[in-house]
């Protein structure tokens, strides 16, 4: 029996699952964050490689796929790739952005574009032809259009238009210092300029606007409206430059933003028939950590159908895998956050 390991590194964790080639999850690890961007260089490396070791505990792979944020360039990966390999656990590396294992979770490695949008916002694409490319994604001050953050930055400039008498009047007025618990519109512009600020807690006023758009506000259902379009923006972007316009392919959303459906699905979905009228805006069929599994199991020559599909997707194996056992210890200074296991049998045991 061979197996795979699947990694999706990311800025907060650090999720490893073991597979064997029959696509059953035997192990699940999350960990920490194993971006350089985040948790600088040092500190990722040492994440990424205890949360593999811990996951492998000295096994061997056939393949070992990562999914990492922060490999943006040829360079990124090339280094990536020379860590892991130093680590001796697989036959076969694949080191890929995170965005591009999503993109394979989502749409079980056929050609597509996933649309990303959280706190911040990327959008990445593969066609037949197996050329790949993004857009968007370049952080909260020059990007990252139609995110949680930029929803919610657009939100706040609505809101101080309307108190200066520049926009029209707006619920947010007041749904925003209560979201922040500040007094005034004018203490939340304060607190974007002080050293108190955090882009999360800012990002997370999103579905506050959301909100404000679904009970009627029409100053923020522009600006979900905007938010929604440049999402299609990006997306377009992608598959113009991939020649994918008359394709059939799926365009799969994933992140917090899309969670609120209604109005931002709706205008994204109208906005990208546009471009791609073949196209279909989906949700992901597996996560992210599952496409790295089954971009392995693809590069192990497994055909990604049928059982192994099943074995992914089993409501019984998942529910397993998800069963985490909070475990506090610290290896070589690392948390490890949650821990699951099923054996070979697909019987459920602790990793203590």
């Amino acid at each position: 029996m061979r197996y795979i390991l699947g990694v999706d590194g990311g800025g907060t964790k650090t999720t490893c699952l073991l597979a064997n080639e029959e696509g059953c999850i035997l192990k699940r690890i999350v960990s920490g964050p194993s971006n350089p961007e985040s948790v600088g260089e040092k500190k990722a490396k040492e994440n990424l490689s205890q949360a593999i070791k811990t996951t492998l505990k000295g096994q061997k792979v056939e393949v070992i796929c990562l999914g990492l944020a922060g490999v943006d360039l040829p360079e990124d990966a090339e280094k990536a790739y020379r860590f892991v390999k130093r680590l001796k656990v697989a036959k076969k590396i694949i080191v890929e952005n995170d965005g591009i294992i999503a993109l394979s979770g989502a749409t079980v490695c056929k050609p597509g574009v996933v649309v990303s949008a959280g706190t911040g916002a990327i959008v990445f694409g593969l066609n037949k032809a197996g050329e790949k490319t993004r857009a968007s994604g370049w952080g909260y001050i020059l990007g990252d259009e139609g995110s949680g953050y930029d929803i919610a930055r657009r939100g706040i400039i609505a809101a101080i238009k309307a108190l200066d008498g520049r926009g029209e009047n707006t619920s947010l007025l007041n749904k925003i210092p209560q979201y922040f618990n500040q007094p005034s519109i004018i203490s939340v512009a304060l607190w974007v300029y002080s050293s108190d600020f955090q882009l999360d807690k800012m990002a997370g006023l999103s579905p506050v606007i959301t909100e404000a758009a679904r009970e009627g506000d029409k100053v923020a259902q522009e600006v979900i409206r905007e938010a929604a379009k440049e999402l299609a923006l990006a997306a377009g972007a992608v598959i113009k430059n991939l020649r994918m316009e008359k394709d059939e392919f799926e365009i799969a959303c994933t992140g917090g933003v899309f969670k609120a459906k209604g109005l931002i699905l709706s205008t994204f979905k109208s906005e990208v028939k546009k471009i791609a009228p073949q196209s279909k805006v989906i949700f992901p069929k597996f996560s992210a950590a599952s496409g790295a599994v089954l971009m392995g199991l693809k590069e192990a020559g497994v055909e990604l159908k049928g059982k192994v599909l099943k074995n992914i997707s089993s409501r019984r194996m998942s529910l397993r895998a998800e069963r985490n056992v909070i475990a506090s210890r610290r290896r070589s200074n690392l948390k490890v956050l949650y821990t699951s296991s099923l054996d070979p049998s697909g019987n459920s045991k602790e990793d203590t």
